[in-house]
């Protein structure tokens, strides 16, 4: 397979990453409301004992904390990813600084005839 092709399919998985993250994130985000909005109809209604509200509250502050525990790992799976992925790329603008600066020593090091201007 070719270079350009191998670039594209990693375009194409990167796209698709980023689009399943921002599902999983809008996915939080909605139960998150929800949940939010139980926990205050629970409080508000009057067919529940204190003791029974409370332990409603409580399992939804539990699956709330789940949530946000959750959303961390998958932060720090997407940071991962990103290192990862930029650690496998190559930075060609900055291999090209390093390799004028490094003629650029041996330039100021040997003299300007032995290295000409242009050879990079």
């Amino acid at each position: 397979m070719a270079r350009s092709d191998d670039q594209k399919i990693s375009r194409d998985k990167a796209k698709r990453a980023d689009k399943l993250f921002e599902i999983a994130v809008s996915n939080y985000e909605d139960v998150l409301l929800e949940l939010h909005e139980m926990k205050k109809a629970v409080r508000a209604c009057e067919k529940y004992s204190e003791a029974e509200a409370k332990r409603i509250v409580s399992m939804v502050n539990r699956t709330i904390q789940n949530i946000y525990t959750e959303r961390t790992r998958l932060d720090e799976f997407r940071k991962k990813q990103d290192g990862e992925s930029a650690a496998t790329e190559l930075d060609f603008d900055a291999v090209r600084t390093e390799i004028r600066r490094r003629l650029d020593e041996l330039r100021a090091a040997r003299g300007p005839r032995e290295i000409p201007d242009g050879a990079e």
